[in-house]
């Protein structure tokens, strides 16, 4: 049922995590790419600034099957904020990278694929709200994924463009 959270044999407790309590390390985990200068830390949180230019990568290139879970605050704005996966070649440049990503907006989940250009699948009804706190979780798995808003299913997603493995991201 979709009110039921998703399960994952995927989740490794300590295989990646950043709770971002320590400015340094966070740094040294992900690397900032476009406008370097929008992304700080503080608060035990990420903080990406309002530019279409920018995101944070972390990981390996080789990563395959994985968990990507972040909890988002879009704030005031009409824009999408959200975790990219499956991410390699990435660069200067909004969609400047090979991978998917899911984002929040104001009322809907945002599903698509970059490859050097923006390609939407869906997007998708969720309680997402301004200025809240919102649990998103991506559950990579195969030629699938599935994801979730606050601990609840919202979709399960088979691309038509697979991309197989790469590194996590937000923007």
């Amino acid at each position: 049922s979709e009110d039921e959270p998703i399960a994952d044999e995927w989740s490794v407790p300590g295989a990646f995590s950043d709770d971002f309590d320590d400015e340094n390390a966070s740094r040294r985990r992900w690397e900032a790419i476009g406008e370097d200068s929008a992304v700080s830390y503080g608060d035990s949180k990420m903080h990406i600034g309002v530019s279409t230019n920018i995101k944070a990568v972390a990981g390996q290139e080789n990563w395959k099957n994985y968990t990507v879970e972040a909890t988002l605050n879009i704030g005031e704005s009409t824009r999408d904020c959200g975790v990219m996966f499956r991410v390699t070649n990435a660069a200067s440049g909004a969609d400047a990278y090979n991978g998917y990503y899911v984002g929040i907006k104001e009322g809907r989940v945002v599903v698509g694929f970059a490859d050097g250009k923006w390609n939407p699948i869906k997007e998708i009804p969720a309680d997402v709200k301004k200025n809240t706190d919102c649990v998103l979780k991506v559950v990579v798995i195969g030629n699938q994924f599935a994801i979730c808003v606050d601990g609840k299913l919202v979709d399960i997603v088979t691309p038509s463009v697979q991309y197989e493995n790469g590194q996590i991201g937000l923007r």
